[in-house]
């Protein structure tokens, strides 16, 4: 059923377009926004967005990005036509091929030496205004894991010493996300946001909750994905080879031992965070399909855990109070 802001859409596309028309729904997005596949009378093939902005979306920020990562020599969707004061843009089509799907163990290095390269350029892009990723506002999150997965999900009902040693490692996690140079952030840089282009280039989308925060964050939403997964010790490397190629070079003190530990700790922040929305949108929506995407988020929780010595009795704590009931909530769904 077309409902009220689809037929504004299909109207608008029809007056910036040659009609008639066709289009089709992109699913598989976690916010608000909504994206069409449109093809005009000629056979011109774009990609229509609604960014209802009554659900906190816009496109100003996207269109701001947009022009910032071109000149920083990111490939971004051209914007063909924009109705800002509606929330609708019509952008170019970079297809349907995921680098989640073209993915395996005998090309993933070249793909993500690719990418790296890209977030490098990503990286030294500036622009003002934007949101920062500040200590407060990871511990912030941090608390809404805390309320909707461990208490709202699990049913943990924590004591004063679970809430304590929580607390301080909420703390640790902030601290060492302000210790690291701050960057432009895509927020969101993993395989399902890079788009494997017809000449083998890579296309970036989804990059308009950009923000200023820690240099590895973005490293770690690509390395760290929670829809694909590689053995921790590949992912070593690939961060010794971003660190090598990217970070020494403009940041020489930073050692890697130094480099690696933030990127563990951003990444328990990211997963904790994912978490969190996983379980809301489960328990708001009624949706268990977020439910299978815990499990790998978790696992990379207690693999960082476990590689730092200094976080280890919070390794103990996920293995008593987290684990159990969560892998016991799986078996029954």
């Amino acid at each position: 059923m077309i409902d009220k802001r689809q037929q504004q859409l299909y109207l608008w596309l029809t007056q910036v377009l040659q009609p008639p028309i066709e289009w089709t729904p992109i699913v598989g997005h976690m916010s608000h926004r909504r994206y069409f596949r449109v093809t005009d009378s000629f056979g011109n093939c774009y990609v229509a967005m609604d960014a209802p902005f009554n659900k906190g979306e816009q496109v100003e920020p996207f269109i701001v990005i947009a022009k910032v990562l071109q000149q920083a020599g990111v490939i971004v969707p051209e914007i063909k036509q924009a109705d800002t004061a509606h929330g609708f843009l019509l952008l170019s089509d970079f297809g349907s091929q995921l680098l989640l799907h073209v993915l395996s163990p005998a090309n993933v290095t070249y793909y993500y030496e690719k990418a790296m390269a890209i977030l490098a350029k990503l990286q030294t892009a500036s622009i003002q205004g934007l949101a920062q990723l500040d200590a407060a506002l990871i511990r912030e999150e941090l608390s809404l894991f805390q309320y909707w997965y461990l208490e709202k999900k699990l049913g943990l009902t924590l004591s004063s010493t679970d809430t304590k040693l929580l607390d301080n490692f909420f703390f640790d996690l902030a601290e060492s996300a302000v210790q690291q140079p701050q960057r432009l952030v895509h927020w969101d840089f993993h395989a399902k946001n890079i788009m494997v282009l017809a000449d083998d280039e890579l296309g970036v989308l989804d990059f308009q909750d950009a923000r200023i925060g820690p240099i590895t964050y973005d490293l770690v939403s690509l390395l760290k994905d929670c829809y694909i997964t590689w053995p921790r010790q590949q992912v070593e490397t690939w961060v010794a080879t971003y660190h090598a190629g990217y970070v020494q070079p403009s940041y020489p003190d930073i050692a890697l031992a130094d480099f690696l530990c933030w990127f563990d700790k951003i990444g328990l922040y990211r997963h904790l965070r994912a978490i969190y929305r996983f379980s809301l949108r489960y328990l708001q929506d009624n949706n268990d399909s977020y439910l299978k995407d815990i499990k790998p988020a978790l696992n990379y929780v207690t693999a960082a855990l476990s590689a730092q010595p200094t976080l280890m009795p919070l390794l103990t704590w996920f293995q008593r109070h987290v684990l159990p009931r969560e892998f016991a909530a799986n078996t029954q769904v």
